[in-house]
């Protein structure tokens, strides 16, 4: 598997046609976000209709000590409390980019402790499965935007939980470490990247390196 250093060279020197110049002046982190963009797209497309939904193992991130947070309605009388947990964020403050899938699946999973608490899509679903005597007794997520919010458990306020994320997201990671992919989507992430960066560049290239713009 490639490093992501080795995958924003390649798109480089693609962009650059092969031969880096005084006028190719890209920063590599915008190269990182083409790639990351082309990956989740390529990757969310081929979980669904190549892999039959299931998610690589390549690209599932475990993250902890998530903290169950409360939320309360602003509101003139009874009020209903909500408990949720936020979506893990980057260092940089962005929430975590979790891939596109049916049902959520880009939530693999999220536990308490060794406890797994089962996915809703709706709160429709949610009321559905309450209402059944076998399904009455989990404890459910149903995910809102960037929040995660928990049904039918016992969450203190100190409780944290752990999710199973499947994210093709490379913010937080190091240059030297593997490309989160699979081999058999590399050549049309390079080739996706490549695309982007070429509609969106807006500066001509130095082909002959001589500091004169062609």
């Amino acid at each position: 598997m490639p490093s992501i250093d080795n995958m924003i060279s390649d798109v480089e020197l693609r962009l650059s046609h092969a031969k880096p110049s005084d006028d190719f002046a890209i920063p590599r982190e915008q190269i990182r976000f083409w790639l990351d963009t082309a990956s989740a797209s390529l990757m969310s497309e081929w979980i669904k209709k190549r892999n039959g939904g299931e998610v690589p193992a390549q690209i599932i991130k475990p993250y902890d000590c998530l903290l169950v947070q409360t939320e309360e309605d602003t509101c003139v009388g009874s009020c209903n409390t909500r408990q949720y947990i936020q979506l893990p964020q980057n260092s940089d403050g962005t929430t975590k980019g979790i891939l596109a899938l049916s049902n959520d699946g880009g939530i693999v999973q999220l536990m308490q402790g060794s406890n797994p608490i089962m996915r809703v899509t709706n709160i429709a679903q949610l009321g559905m499965n309450l209402k059944l005597e076998f399904s009455s007794k989990f404890a459910y997520f149903v995910r809102v935007a960037d929040k995660i919010y928990l049904f039918n458990g016992v969450f203190p306020s100190y409780c944290k939980l752990t999710a199973y994320i499947a994210s093709c997201d490379t913010t937080d990671m190091a240059d030297t470490e593997n490309y989160p992919t699979i081999d058999e989507l590399i050549p049309s992430i390079l080739e996706q990247a490549e695309k982007i960066g070429l509609r969106e560049l807006q500066t001509k290239i130095d082909l002959q390196d001589d500091g004169i713009p062609t």
